[in-house]
């Protein structure tokens, strides 16, 4: 809803404010500004905490977007400079879910009610031409260029993985690359998908060496996770 009241709708090439900007360290906050951002219309456009300034600036200015999201403990005054007209906090919204119907400190689980029931707060179901979410690399140039994909992509990609290796409800599975890396989009909707429990590593987890890792994932029995670096 506070995404939809700053004028975020989705569109089929995604313009005109199709494109959110999401800056987020690892965790619940950054899965729910992605399914908040989806859930608005629009398509989400994964930011790194670590990107210098003029990075971030760059990739703004291409989205020309309506408005930006952020995670609590992150700087988000660098989406204002870029020209984020308006920034949405995306942590009332996760401490009304993690307080399970608590106040939380800032609305609770009235904030959670008030974004599923504002008229505006969700938008028609995507077309499959839609974009769901951009990833911007380096380009050839040093300049980042943003590759769109659509829903209609991104469903294949999901639908493929589970016919391959079948998701069960509840079983775990590993977010281990970062969220502005291509492989993280079918680890997270994948997952989400098909009922399975995402597993979270911690902020700079993917670092860990493959062995530490593989340790850590038998100790949450987690049962599937990507071997690509």
């Amino acid at each position: 809803a506070t995404l939809a009241r700053a004028g975020v709708r989705g569109g089929a090439a995604g313009v005109n404010g199709g494109f959110v900007p999401l800056l987020a360290t690892r965790g619940l906050e950054m899965i729910t500004g992605i399914y908040g951002i989806l859930l608005a219309g629009a398509a989400y456009v994964p930011l790194d905490v670590k990107w210098p300034a003029d990075r971030i600036e760059e990739v703004v200015s291409q989205c020309a977007p309506l408005a930006g999201a952020a995670s609590s403990g992150v700087l988000a005054s660098c989406l204002s400079d870029a020209g984020c007209p308006r920034i949405v906090s995306l942590w009332h919204f996760c401490a009304g879910l993690a307080a399970d119907g608590g106040d939380g400190g800032d609305g609770g689980s009235g904030a959670v009610s008030e974004m599923q029931t504002l008229p505006g707060a969700t938008a028609s179901p995507a077309s499959g031409a839609a974009p769901v979410y951009c990833f911007f690399t380096s380009g050839s140039t040093g300049k980042p260029k943003g590759v769109v994909v659509p829903h209609a992509g991104l469903v294949h990609r999901v639908r493929w993985f589970q016919a391959r290796y079948c998701m069960a409800a509840g079983e775990p599975h590993l977010l281990k690359h970062s969220y502005t890396f291509g492989l993280s989009e079918w680890e997270i909707f994948w997952t989400l998908s098909f009922g399975g429990t995402l597993v979270l590593l911690k902020p700079e987890g993917e670092k860990v060496h493959e062995k530490s890792a593989a340790r850590g994932m038998a100790s949450q029995f987690v049962t599937h996770h990507s071997h690509a670096v």
